[in-house]
């Protein structure tokens, strides 16, 4: 199959059936933008592996003190599960508002995002490996094929 081939049949591929993502994955998914919008630094931290890459707590307690999040309409567009890892791509809209306007008014931007987040099975619970953006996760999938 042609590279273009591969990424024509990746971009097309529906979201998944809500009852086709296995429920803990979908969990540990909710459950990473839960604990970022109650900017709960230690908890957020718990959901990384051992041999994942998390954020520095000193990253997160900036982008923590520097604004708050809310996610909404959360899609688990593609899931990818081999052996004891899981690709996850979402779409989820962010509203992210701090208090940068000289009179004090909170701004408020909000627009949405595509991310990947990567997970392998340990104990028996999702934990996670990496995040970073959809792209990333596409080109990875390219190289793959």
């Amino acid at each position: 199959m042609t590279p273009a081939a591969v990424l024509l049949s990746l971009v097309l591929q529906a979201a998944p059936a809500a009852d086709a993502v296995e429920p803990a994955l979908r969990a540990a998914v909710e459950r990473f933008f839960e604990l970022q919008e109650k900017e709960d630094a230690a908890g957020y931290l718990a959901l990384w592996s051992p041999s994942g890459t998390p954020p520095r707590p000193e990253q997160l307690k900036y982008v923590f003190d520097n604004g708050d999040d809310k996610y909404s309409d959360l899609v688990i567009s593609r899931v990818s599960i081999n052996g004891d890892r899981a690709r996850v791509r979402i779409n989820v809209r962010r509203e992210r508002s701090s208090t940068r306007k000289p009179d004090g008014t909170p701004f408020v931007s909000a627009y949405p995002m595509s991310i990947a987040l990567t997970y392998e099975k340990t104990g028996g619970d999702w934990k996670l490996l990496s995040e970073g953006p959809a792209a990333d996760d596409l080109a990875a999938s390219l190289l793959e094929a």
